[in-house]
């Protein structure tokens, strides 16, 4: 992007400086470490850092200005002075996506939304040149920084929208302005911040925000809390489902082969490289979202084929014999059910779960956790389980039906890694799941390096 410092200025309702508004920048840029050259710095803070302490090296690497919210900043570059340096960001993100010509497609939900992206971004991209925001960059800053790569050379761009609390999804639908907004689910993720489902729901639909009268809602009609809200949005809606008969967006699952899940919708067939239930529902709403665009069956169908899962998400693979399950990026019960269900289908060898903690479930940590140790019960053979919240799973899966020689919970991942190493068999398929802070994925280290 290229944008005069008295653009910037105006986009921010600042009064001009005649002799700095004729510089041109050639981006915006929150990190030292990746400035090209003539860009406007904007430094941000952080619980440990402040960011105006690196304008030095903001001006080393060639910055061209910076957005400052400290009295005390003086330096060498024109500096323009905001109350708040991300409310501003915020602001130029807004006015620079306003001034492209694309379809704009905002994704949220409780779980599952990156894999929704990129299921969109592969369709799209068939037909249409598709910017896709990384993976995660969904927050109050990563959406806002990601704007500013999307150029005129695009045709649409496909853009995840996550919250955390009231609010945030509202400011993030307002820079965005989606002309598409999809909603995949509503589950219990962050549920300790708003207290039920409802009030998530109700925290999901400010990603209606920043539309105006002509866009379109696209919906999950098998999630209960989404279709109860089928006669309520202002704006044209269409409702995506499996289960749901009344579906707009009708899709059957017809199975697996090799890996590959098929599924019909009206009168064609798709396929999916992935495992799980959940991941036809992903794919639907891709389906439901490149219709809108007229995109053909065809391309849908090559654009779903040949989408890949994100890092950390069900990956699964061989390692000596053994079947891994690496999904340890994040999880949620819905997610942690979701992966259960496709550890219940190998049977060739024993189906071992390693469970961490789900965070951020406050009053519901119990009963989520309890949930999963249940539905581990009919799904796995074998439940391991590292966290405060052990006990929790343990107790779902004893409830389920699970023999109590087959539950164990550990202190610590190094005693879990252990006590795996020591326990499986080859033929075996493991689970590794949990939140990204119970850093599950050291006991697959843990577990890979001992067989090597």
């Amino acid at each position: 992007m290229k944008m005069a410092l008295g653009e910037v200025r105006s986009a921010l309702c600042l009064k001009g400086d005649e002799t700095t508004d004729n510089i041109e920048i050639s981006g915006i840029s929150k990190n030292t470490q990746t400035i090209k050259g003539g860009e406007l710095f904007v430094p941000l803070r952080g619980a440990r850092f402040d960011g105006h302490d690196f304008i030095p090296k903001a001006i080393e690497a060639g910055a061209f200005a910076v957005l400052c919210d400290r009295s005390d900043i003086n330096c060498s570059l024109p500096v323009i002075r905001v109350h708040d340096t991300l409310e501003a960001a915020q602001r130029l993100a807004e006015y620079h996506l306003s001034k492209l010509s694309l379809r704009k497609i905002g994704v949220t939900g409780s779980a599952g939304k990156t894999t929704t992206c990129r299921m969109i971004h592969s369709v799209l991209s068939q037909e249409m040149r598709t910017f896709k925001t990384e993976d995660d960059m969904n927050g109050q800053i990563g959406l806002t920084f990601s704007a500013f790569d999307i150029n005129d050379s695009y045709e649409a761009a496909v853009l995840e929208m996550g919250m955390s609390e009231y609010g945030e999804l509202s400011r993030l639908s307002k820079i965005g302005k989606p002309d598409i907004a999809v909603i995949n689910m509503v589950g219990s993720a962050h549920i300790e911040f708003f207290g039920t489902r409802e009030n998530i729901r109700k925290a999901k639909l400010e990603i209606l925000d920043g539309m105006d009268e002509n866009g379109t809602v696209i919906l999950n009609a098998d999630d209960e809390l989404l279709w109860a809200l089928k006669e309520s949005i202002p704006l044209r809606t269409i409702y995506y489902g499996i289960e749901n008969p009344q579906a707009d967006v009708k899709g059957e699952y017809l199975g697996e082969i090799d890996g590959t899940q098929r599924l019909s919708c009206g009168s064609h067939v798709y396929s999916v490289p992935a495992k799980g239930i959940h991941y036809v529902q992903n794919a639907l709403a891709a389906i439901a979202v490149a219709r809108e665009l007229k995109i053909s069956k065809e391309k849908i169908n090559e654009g779903l084929k040949s989408f890949l899962p994100a890092n950390g998400r069900q990956k699964i693979y061989d390692l000596l014999g053994f079947t891994i399950l690496e999904d340890c990026y994040n999880a949620s019960p819905e997610a942690v059910c979701a992966s259960l269900g496709v550890l219940s289908e190998y049977r060739n060898g024993r189906r071992i779960a390693l469970l961490g903690d789900m965070l951020e479930l406050g009053d519901y940590t119990a009963e989520g956790h309890e949930k999963c140790g249940r539905r581990a019960a009919g799904c796995a053979d074998m439940l391991l389980v590292y966290g405060s919240n052990r006990e929790h799973y343990i107790n779902g899966a004893l409830s389920g039906g699970m023999e109590e020689n087959s539950v164990k919970g550990f202190d610590t991942r190094e005693e879990m890694g252990e006590y795996l190493i020591s326990h499986a068999k080859k033929g075996d398929a493991l689970l590794f799941k949990g939140s990204m802070m119970t850093k599950m994925g050291e006991v697959l280290r843990i577990f890979s390096e001992s067989i090597k």
